[in-house]
């Protein structure tokens, strides 16, 4: 009851109290486990209840090992040690294929094993294993989603917007497959054609009618959608449409249009003023501009708000980078790269930045893990698909 009125922090202390007095029942850890990953994020205390159901299942349970599978991915995504950090994803990945190898008809468990190859860049297993679950049902979107963004990850990117066009045949109004979409329109027919898939997508947020024809390049910065949205929206919450107005400013600075990109990032505020990406997309509207010490100020806003921002530690450090501060820039890639080891643009900077310092050997090494990642880097990162149990 507590979790279905949001209450997940009560929730929680619910159960713990539940588990003192019931410390050898597993569906306890279980349910601990769900409320730690999906509603708390809070990977570490969501690893020890998954092992503790691990035990009290006698290690037969594929749901305790699904639990597992999952936390250990959670728990990934929030340390900065980079050793730390492979053990997790080890650790999750091994977990994942034993739940699969126990119960191999369960279509979640494949699909976060997919999903967890996904993260750690083993594209060819991830599409064989998502595959395998779109053969038994083509009724789950995120696999749509996840086999998109590998298509696109393998540099197939007419086929990876051919398949997304198929999953929007069964999931039309899908908020993720439209913003990959719109991400693949972007690269292979060209912004203006993403634009037209933003407004679709704004439209249908705001729970207006659905437009039939396109949309010009001029109109959608004057377009004004409803602040409100019925309950009968796609997706309730404000956050969703301040990152789709976001989406389309970036869209408008590949345009070269920086004062169309910095209307819809006022729109954008309108829904979700805290946001950090807010202060990272005025920055980038700055760089654009020239002026790199009001892009500076911008993306330290968005850092001190979200200390985890690595877009704004990048394109900080750049700046940095540009006024040969190169140890400063160093330490904002190397800080970004804690946070997502897979960001070839980082691991490219941070070449960059040893270069410039005559550390010729170590930016070499840097340069070779941004080429290899290149390779595998799909059109969203992977984590834009959620994990949670």
């Amino acid at each position: 009851a507590l979790m279905a009125a949001g209450h997940a922090k009560r929730a929680s202390i619910m159960l713990k109290k539940c588990i003192e007095q019931s410390p050898h029942d597993p569906n306890l850890h279980l349910l601990a486990t769900k409320v730690c990953v999906n509603n708390l994020h809070q990977g570490a205390e969501a690893v020890k209840h998954a092992q503790e159901a691990v035990k009290l299942t006698k290690m037969s349970s594929p749901r305790a090992y699904h639990a597992l599978g999952v936390a250990c991915s959670t728990w990934s995504s929030q340390v900065q040690s980079f050793g730390e950090k492979k053990a997790l994803q080890e650790q999750a990945l091994e977990a994942l294929l034993l739940a699969h190898s126990l119960d191999g008809d369960d279509i979640n468990i494949a699909f976060h094993l997919a999903l967890q190859y996904a993260l750690i860049r083993d594209v060819s297993s991830a599409l064989e294993r998502v595959r395998d679950v779109l053969w038994v049902t083509k009724d789950h979107a995120p696999s749509w989603a996840l086999l998109v963004l590998l298509l696109s990850a393998n540099t197939q990117n007419t086929d990876a917007l051919n398949a997304c066009h198929l999953a929007l045949t069964q999931f039309p109004l899908d908020p993720l497959l439209l913003l990959i979409k719109a991400a693949l329109e972007t690269l292979v027919e060209g912004p203006t054609v993403a634009l037209n898939t933003y407004h679709f997508l704004l439209s249908a947020l705001s729970n207006q009618p659905l437009p039939t024809q396109p949309i010009s390049l001029e109109e959608i910065p004057k377009k004004r959608y409803a602040l409100e949205y019925s309950q009968d929206a796609v997706v309730p919450g404000s956050k969703l449409e301040a990152h789709v107005w976001l989406s389309i400013a970036e869209t408008y600075l590949l345009l070269s249009l920086p004062q169309d990109a910095s209307y819809c990032i006022q729109q954008a505020q309108e829904f979700d003023p805290l946001s950090p990406d807010l202060y990272y997309l005025r920055g980038r509207v700055c760089e654009w501009s020239g002026r790199l010490e009001e892009a500076k100020a911008m993306y330290e806003a968005a850092i001190a708000i979200n200390p985890r921002h690595s877009n704004a530690s990048v394109h900080l450090g750049q700046c940095l980078q540009a006024d040969s501060q190169h140890l400063l820039a160093e330490q904002l890639f190397t800080s970004a790269l804690r946070i997502d080891s897979t960001d070839h643009v980082a691991w490219h900077q941070l070449g960059l930045s040893l270069e410039a310092q005559n550390r010729f050997d170590q930016a070499s090494d840097a340069f070779e893990v941004a080429l290899k990642l290149q390779d595998t880097a799909p059109i969203l990162p992977f984590s834009k698909i959620p994990m949670t149990l």
